[in-house]
């Protein structure tokens, strides 16, 4: 997905992360053959375009939406924590889930649901500094002092007393994070496991009592305890609901 993005200096001596995965890459690559491809339906392209991608495609990220702080510490540590709990459900999904698990499910959720909501407050606003109506004096420094202070995780006020967005939502995705936690914090989560039919995994997630969030082509995570074998048509419904509520698009393993 294509956004405006503020340039680096030149060079980005700093390694500031340019293309950022809204849904992890880790994750998408469970879903890869051994190309590393997936098979893409483009929901806002012509007659809804399906095309064979790799796990680095544009569709899969975002261009430097928020800000370092948030790609390397707040959601790296929710990715990695997420993924240590896959890899246990994926070499037995009859794996019984700790509270620490749980918790690791229930943050990537929210982050998921935190990132597509500022995705979108992005495409509805595309601005690159947003303007702050609070009683603070702004600077005029340069872009390598504004870079430096980012290098520190440290915010900035420019001479317009406007904020940089990829600041902005660092504030906002880790509120939006504390606010899911309200809901999901206490979920005991479960394992749908198909024996045949494959999950598809959608753009956005699903809410309220119909959560789905699929982790492998076969294994897919809902906030019921236990596990359950489903059937072909459960696996139908469940990929009916999950990409009638995607917005960008939705990918499968390639058969």
């Amino acid at each position: 997905m294509n956004n405006k993005y503020e340039d680096t200096k030149k060079y980005n001596l700093n390694r500031f992360t340019i293309n950022q995965h809204f849904i992890p890459k880790e994750s998408i690559k469970r879903f890869c053959d051994e190309n590393n491809q997936v098979l893409l339906t483009n929901l806002n392209s012509k007659n809804k375009k399906t095309v064979k991608v790799t796990s680095s495609d544009v569709n899969f990220i975002v261009k430097r939406l928020w800000n370092q702080h948030a790609e390397k510490r707040t959601m790296k540590n929710i990715e990695d924590n997420f993924q240590k709990t896959v890899d246990k459900i994926v070499d037995n999904p009859n794996y019984i889930f700790n509270s620490t698990d749980n918790n690791s499910i229930s943050l990537m959720y929210s982050l998921w649901e935190a990132r597509i909501d500022s995705i979108e407050h992005f495409i509805n606003n595309l601005k690159e500094n947003i303007f702050v109506p609070v009683n603070i004096e702004g600077s005029n420094i340069s872009k390598k002092e504004q870079e430096t202070l980012e290098t520190k995780n440290c915010s900035y006020f420019n001479d317009k007393g406007e904020m940089s967005s990829r600041d902005y939502f660092d504030i906002r995705i880790s509120y939006l994070i504390a606010e899911k936690m309200k809901i999901y914090e206490n979920l005991s989560w479960g394992v749908l496991h198909s024996i045949s039919s494959d999950f598809v995994m959608p753009s956005n997630p699903t809410y309220k009592d119909e959560i789905i969030f699929p982790i492998t082509p076969k294994i897919a995570l809902v906030p019921t305890k236990g596990y359950d074998i489903v059937s072909i048509s459960d696996v139908e419904y469940f990929n009916k609901l999950m990409i009638d509520n995607s917005k960008l698009f939705y990918f499968k393993m390639i058969s």
